[in-house]
């Protein structure tokens, strides 16, 4: 279980302890006691809410390390014949998923979750997640291919974060792209840091 899902179920038990204390302080006449545990049951009921749906805005975003780069994945791309590109990628768990595309460069797109020090409570820094591989062609105004890799979810904490700036003193939202270099055998670690997104040659 994600902390935050911990954290929301948590939350909504608590409210619940707390608006069955205040029908019973209520019953007996208890009047500000049991005001005093309905608000602090709506209090709790509202963290959970929020709770719920930050875990569930940012499903399928994986931490960033807050010392030195975080490895997001492998990647190995060759342009193949007739402006076509073939790309492979392993993310650090081992799944892989190979690509075809159109196209004369390729470059993977990433979106990155600064979390300010007011949520780290909920035990966020930093996270990612890979949105797409785009190819497009450097000549000419050819259209290319672009590729899905983000997690479908309904709702998405990147972009209420791009939109409303109210969300400012809460979390930053950045995107990051790199550039794949189309070499036929190589291999590039995809790289997030404090530079954002990078493809660095292995070996």
């Amino acid at each position: 279980m994600r902390m935050l899902d911990a954290v929301a179920f948590a939350a909504a038990i608590l409210a619940i302890f707390a608006f069955l204390a205040s029908s019973g302080q209520f019953r007996v006449g208890r009047w500000l006691a049991g005001l005093a545990s309905l608000t602090a049951g709506a209090i709790l009921f509202t963290a959970g809410l929020a709770a719920g749906a930050v875990s569930v805005g940012t499903e399928g975003y994986q931490p960033v390390r807050a010392e030195g780069p975080t490895v997001v994945a492998n990647i190995t791309a060759e342009r193949l014949a007739g402006d076509s590109i073939h790309a492979r990628i392993t993310s650090p768990r081992g799944l892989t998923r190979t690509f075809r595309l159109s196209g004369t460069r390729l470059f993977v797109d990433a979106k990155i979750l600064h979390w300010k020090t007011g949520t780290l409570l909920f035990g966020r820094d930093a996270e990612y997640e890979l949105i797409e591989l785009v190819a497009d062609f450097a000549d000419d105004a050819r259209i290319g291919t672009t590729r899905p890799l983000e997690t479908s979810k309904p709702v998405d904490v990147f972009d209420l974060a791009s939109r409303f700036t109210s969300l400012d003193a809460l979390v930053r939202a950045e995107r990051g792209r790199a550039e794949i270099p189309l070499r036929p055998g190589a291999t590039f670690e995809l790289r997030i840091s404090a530079d954002g997104l990078t493809a660095e040659p292995i070996g």
